[in-house]
């Protein structure tokens, strides 16, 4: 059986490309269209949220006409709303919910007129489906604030963009950007509506496979045209380990980390493998750095024109300027775009570098230990915490998955509450948060310090080893603890998987590739 996965191919659009200048017209107006359907939006839902606080009224939908909620009168004669044509809009729809898409495609055909806006209907069309995704969002989590006030904060309303918008192609907008009449699986360019020339597709990716395209704006400097497309994968039957008569199957476990990117073990008690992800945390700390010296200055500079025009205000007695917004500048956007590059680099080398060793070692199903909402309240320090928040873990738990069941091996995310504190070396059971099991329980073994876990017979073993080890004990097989201590009672130590060309040291033994995406 064949399952289809979604794929993204990302390519580059810089100030050379020929359509560099039509991309940078639609982001703009894009960017127009959503911030002025945004302030209508959020216009409407203050002035509602007015009526309920000084009405303390429930919509009953047998009194709309009668209902101080549905009140709108005040903004009739609100000057930017005049003057963006809206009063007769928002008179007939008084009652519009903006979670529905409908809404904003009825505003924006009035606000596409008035702003004198040249898009095509399919990306105005997306930009109120974004906007409608986003107000859907705002209002569950504002149901969850009002169901519980003490566990989150109260969300705010979708804010506006800064600087660009958000294009979004169909199907449809990027086959009538083509010039020739060709069959789909001919056609290797996709050139979106508007655009003249378009960009060359990767190799074995046809214009058939395509679902949609987005533009998305790195800075002012560079945009990224991600293409979503659709592949066909093989369905390998589900690993299984107590079949009698046959011999198990060989499985490993992952535990994510830090300093230890992912800690692999495997079913065999062959030699476990430590992901390096010391240049995940050096390209955030060198990052970070940038980051803070290039806002001291902007800080600085900003300041010193506020207090002017704020001294200027006080002696011309006028009234006292707004502070300027949270810095946007081209530096510190280049900067986190390199950033970003280079670690996505980095995780695309590690996931294939493992997932080609695991499939030349036979491994047939890999068990990734991951607890939803584990970066909530951390309470590491202020640099591991940062570091900890700021490392990708879900994305490169989400390359593994599908580059392995590319090759064929089975990927199952698991939950490992108590891997870390349990001791593999002592045979300890394994509780889950949450139930009965889990009260009054107690590890045999104890952490001697940040990556190392030492038994209750003393013996020492890497503490990110052992966490792996337990996640393969509780959701797959449990290796028996003989099988990883050598005859003078010393765990069998790991070995670090380096990136060639990433970090200074060389691959696995010297003889692991770094392999393709």
């Amino acid at each position: 059986m064949m399952l289809t996965e979604n794929r993204v191919a990302q390519m580059r659009v810089t100030p050379k490309h020929a359509d560099f200048q039509v991309a940078t017209q639609q982001l703009v107006e894009a960017r127009r269209l959503s911030n002025t359907l945004n302030y209508v939006a959020r216009r409407v839902t203050d002035q509602r949220s007015l009526n309920y606080e000084h009405n303390r009224t429930v919509v009953d939908k047998r009194r709309k006409h009668r209902n101080p909620y549905l009140r709108l009168e005040p903004l009739y004669q609100d000057p930017a709303l005049i003057k963006l044509g809206v009063i007769k809009w928002l008179k007939q729809h008084r009652d519009i919910s903006f979670k529905n898409t409908h809404a904003f495609a009825s505003l924006a055909k009035i606000l596409v007129k008035t702003l004198k806006i040249v898009l095509n209907a399919k990306i105005v069309q997306s930009v109120g489906v974004k906007l409608a995704e986003a107000w859907r969002s705002h209002a569950a989590l504002l149901d969850r604030y009002w169901a519980d006030l003490k566990s989150v904060s109260k969300p705010n309303a979708p804010g506006y963009k800064r600087k660009f918008g958000f294009v979004e192609y169909t199907k449809q907008a990027i086959q009538g950007g083509q010039k020739q009449p060709a069959h789909q699986s001919a056609i290797t360019r996709v050139t979106p509506t508007g655009w003249d020339t378009g960009v060359e597709l990767p190799e074995g990716l046809t214009l058939a496979a395509i679902t949609s395209a987005r533009l998305i704006p790195i800075h002012d400097q560079a945009y990224t045209l991600e293409v979503l497309y659709t592949i066909s994968v093989p369905e390998g039957p589900r690993v299984e380990f107590d079949k009698p008569g046959e011999e198990p199957p060989l499985a490993a476990a992952m535990d994510l980390g830090g300093d230890v990117l992912g800690a692999i073990v495997f079913s065999d008690a062959r030699t476990p493998i430590l992901v390096n992800g010391k240049p995940v945390k050096a390209r955030n700390q060198h990052a970070n750095k940038k980051n803070s010296r290039l806002r001291a200055i902007h800080d600085l500079e900003r300041g010193n024109i506020f207090e002017q025009l704020k001294r200027r205000a006080f002696l011309e007695e006028t009234p006292t300027p707004k502070r300027p917004h949270p810095i946007a500048s081209n530096q510190l956007d280049r900067l986190w775009s390199r950033r970003n590059d280079q670690i996505n680099q980095y995780l695309h080398t590690a996931s294939r570098r493992v997932i080609n060793m695991l499939a030349d070692a036979g491994v047939t199903l890999l068990a990734i230990g991951w607890n939803t909402g584990f970066k909530s309240g951390l309470n590491l320090g202020g640099r591991n915490n940062q570091f900890f928040a700021q490392t990708p873990h879900a994305r490169f738990r989400d390359m593994l998955i599908y580059k392995g069941r590319a090759a064929g091996i089975e990927v199952r995310v698991v939950e490992e509450s108590y891997t870390s504190k349990a001791s593999f070396l002592d045979g300890d059971h394994i509780p889950t948060f949450g139930h009965g099991d889990a009260r009054g329980w107690k590890s045999s073994g104890r952490r001697v310090h940040r990556g190392l876990f030492q038994s209750a017979a003393g013996i020492r073993i890497h503490a990110d080893v052992n966490a792996a080890y337990n996640i393969l004990a509780k959701h797959v097989v449990r290796v028996d603890p003989t099988r990883v201590v050598t005859d003078t009672g010393v765990v069998v130590h790991p070995v670090w998987l380096f990136m060639p060309g990433l970090s200074h040291k060389p691959g696995v033994n010297g003889s692991c590739d770094s392999g393709t995406r």
